[in-house]
């Protein structure tokens, strides 16, 4: 279970009510995401344990991560801003290294737009940049 849900929980009478735990900064869908996702490994543990095939689990594993994190942009950031904020590293690493693959070989015109960055730059500036920090525009 994540840290911070586990906090929540022993906050609210011990951990040991049924009472609802509010959950802020995540709305629903991406909840049930994130808990998809923590599901999904622990099934995955409790199988290599049980079959004794952790390659086998591991595989298994890396095309369902594949196809989970096969989300539109919105959804990716969204997933990354709640997994971030319930401190689930292994989610967090997977949706930021998709976002990654994403932009990678992009032109900065194209990366700006991807993250609907203004160009604030003048054209004397970025033409400094460009010269002092050529192996970035390559």
């Amino acid at each position: 279970m994540c840290r911070v849900l586990s906090d929540i929980m022993e906050d609210v009478d011990g951990g040991g009510s049924d009472e609802s735990v509010p959950i802020m900064n995540v709305n629903a869908k991406y909840l049930k995401k994130v808990m998809d996702y923590c599901d999904k490994h622990v099934a995955t543990a409790a199988a290599a344990v049980t079959d004794g095939d952790d390659q086998k689990a591991v595989e298994e594993l890396k095309k369902w991560e594949k196809k989970y994190i096969s989300v539109s942009t919105n959804d990716l950031f969204c997933i990354i801003m709640a997994a971030n904020y319930l401190n689930i590293k292994g989610l967090v690493d997977l949706a930021t290294q998709q976002i990654a693959n994403l932009i990678k070989g992009k032109r900065t015109e194209e990366i700006r737009e991807f993250f609907g960055i203004q160009n604030d730059f003048t054209p004397e500036e970025e033409a400094e940049y460009r010269e002092k920090y050529e192996w970035a525009f390559e």
